[in-house]
């Protein structure tokens, strides 16, 4: 009897109305996880904020009870505060920083474990565990990107294409630093026709949402409590597209993966030479841009143009009333700083015309 064999179909891409079906099931569970850690965000960002104005606003109040002027006074406040607000503000983007690296792996694992309903805490404590692989990969994936946006942007933009998933690999497979873009770029290499379509239908969908929710705005825009209502309603299904976009991303990120052969690993030497050359280019930019500026400020040039700058401000506001016309003292400074190639004539002249100019006034 002939052995019967059995045909296991082989991998393939989902169409671009199965994923989309597929998405909207999985954003129709996750949409609320996702809110939860994006409101986390934000709350942490605002009591940043907060806590920044608190301290600046309260020492501030507090220096201006010093006796002296209020021009004193501010001049005060700004010597005494500003170093402070520079050192809270390096803190506070330190601190947004990190938790985007913590809650960018939290949104995917909210997508990834939707059906198992897990709490906004457990998501960004995983996130958290993961937060030494992520930062640097994503350090990593920076110095690539950068590097190559300095050598005429486009080495840049398609080192960025070919990291994308990058962070997923960390995340979803436990992938680490030059192994999760390893994979990444071998995932996007040998499926990049597919996905690029997949992506340019979901972008699509994206631009005409933002097209429509335009239309809408624009016709309302002069109805007051109609436009605020629509202006509402477009904030939160552009916000909605966002999610939903995630979720789409991590279907085709799944789809992806599932065909690609790892045994044909992609090389990531191109984007080392991109990236090397770039910040060398880079770096030898800004020192060029900065040793022009310390040689302009040393020669004293700038400080003598500024200077210029603001005596000619000084003495056109001198010369001229908020009528427009000369006064008797801006005539005579008028005279003096200008008046070298006048005869003596000329000068009477000009003073006499002022007398009369203000005799009128006087008149009138």
């Amino acid at each position: 009897m002939p052995e019967t064999t059995v045909t296991v179909p082989s991998p393939q891409f989902s169409s671009v109305g199965d994923l989309i079906a597929r998405s909207w099931e999985r954003f129709k569970i996750s949409w609320k996880s996702l809110l939860l850690v994006t409101l986390s965000m934000y709350a942490i960002s605002f009591a940043g904020v907060m806590f920044i104005a608190i301290v600046l606003f309260g020492g501030g109040a507090l220096t201006a009870f010093n006796s002296g002027s209020i021009e004193n006074n501010l001049m005060k406040i700004l010597s005494t505060m500003a170093p402070l607000a520079l050192g809270l503000l390096l803190v506070y983007i330190i601190l947004m920083l990190v938790i985007g690296v913590i809650a960018g792996p939290a949104m995917i694992l909210a997508v990834d474990k939707a059906e198992e309903k897990p709490s906004v805490g457990s998501l960004l404590q995983m996130g958290l565990k993961l937060f030494w692989p992520m930062i640097l990969t994503s350090l990593l994936v920076a110095f690539l990107v950068l590097g190559g946006y300095f050598v005429f942007i486009i080495p840049g933009i398609l080192i960025s294409v070919y990291l994308v998933f990058s962070t997923y690999e960390v995340v979803l497979n436990g992938q680490k630093t030059t192994q999760a873009l390893k994979n990444s770029a071998t995932i996007i290499g040998q499926n990049f026709g597919p996905l690029l379509l997949r992506y340019l239908a979901v972008l699509g969908i994206a631009i005409a949402i933002g097209f429509v929710g335009g239309i809408f705005q624009g016709a309302t825009e002069k109805v007051a409590g109609l436009s605020a209502l629509i202006n509402l309603i477009v904030m939160l299904v552009q916000m909605a597209m966002t999610g939903f976009t995630l979720v789409y991303m991590y279907f085709l990120y799944k789809d992806s993966r599932a065909l690609t052969d790892f045994k044909r690993p992609a090389s990531l030497t191109w984007m080392w030479v991109f990236g090397i050359i770039g910040w060398i280019i880079g770096l030898f930019v800004m020192m060029a841009v900065s040793a022009g500026i310390a040689a302009l400020v040393n020669s004293g040039q700038l400080e003598k143009y500024i200077n210029e700058e603001l005596k000619r401000d000084e003495s056109t506001d001198g010369f001229m009333n908020e009528a427009g016309q000369f006064d008797s003292m801006s005539t005579q400074d008028l005279i003096e700083q200008y008046g070298g190639d006048l005869s003596e004539e000329e000068k009477m002249m000009l003073r006499d015309i002022d007398a009369a100019t203000q005799e009128d006034e006087l008149i009138q």
